[in-house]
């Protein structure tokens, strides 16, 4: 076989079946005669009548019958709720099986106890679920409905711990902001709490967020600004006099 881009050799042959007609001649040429063929009559080779062999019909094999069987109905005062679990595993050697321990009797069935109750919603089980989570700005949002009491009691050392426990820090200003809207009265001490426990280039922005939501501002501004930078101060001006 030849590569690529190059054809095949080949050689064509024509071939011409009837016959030949010549251009000097119209007339058809005579065929020749054909030989007589010799047809040798040879009897067909008959079996004895006693050695014919009888088609027998073999069955076709098919798909299994399914077989159908009446439900099992358990009645109601048989059914019992609850209790440990029990399984009998039959083919397995390492369980033990009575052969004789074929009934299960009801009455020493003992209930499950019932669920644990779910922990009171609390500033430390707040915490470690923090710990414990990934998001925290949404485990807080999901949480600020329900555990409203939680959070609008919340004193500045604690709003700063709820703060240190965000794992993510640029969520730290948007949490600060939405835990400090349920505040009953968030201060200018809960402002400084933020910003002792906040990472240091979110400082400036815990300012900015926080500092329209005190409710002390006018006579307490003092405690933050005691806190703040030199430059601190100056890039967060505007924004303590708009809220004043």
């Amino acid at each position: 076989m030849t590569g690529a881009f190059a054809d095949n050799l080949a050689t064509k042959i024509p071939i011409h079946i009837g016959n030949i007609i010549r251009m000097h001649d119209q007339r058809p040429e005579q065929p020749l005669p054909a030989a007589p063929a010799t047809v040798i009559e040879q009897p067909l080779p008959s079996a004895p009548s006693d050695e014919i062999q009888m088609v027998q019909a073999i069955p076709i094999p098919t798909a299994p019958t399914r077989v159908s069987t009446e439900s099992t109905v358990v009645h109601a005062h048989a059914v019992i709720l609850g209790g440990t679990a029990v399984q009998y595993e039959h083919d397995e050697p390492d369980v033990f099986y009575d052969p004789s321990d074929e009934r299960v009797d009801f009455d020493t069935l003992m209930p499950l106890a019932p669920p644990p109750p779910q922990s009171v919603p609390s500033l430390d089980r707040l915490l470690q679920d923090m710990t414990a989570s990934v998001n925290d700005y949404n485990l807080i949002s999901q949480r600020i409905e329900e555990w409203k009491h939680v959070f609008e009691n919340l004193q500045p050392g604690d709003f700063g711990n709820i703060i240190t426990h965000v794992n993510n820090d640029f969520d730290q200003p948007r949490v600060a902001v939405m835990v400090a809207g349920c505040i009953k009265r968030f201060t200018c001490a809960h402002c400084v709490a933020a910003l002792r426990n906040t990472t240091n280039w979110n400082r400036t922005a815990m300012v900015v967020e926080m500092v329209p939501l005190c409710t002390d501002l006018e006579s307490q501004r003092g405690l933050i600004l005691a806190e703040l930078s030199q430059w601190e101060q100056t890039v967060t001006a505007s924004d303590f006099e708009q809220a004043l």
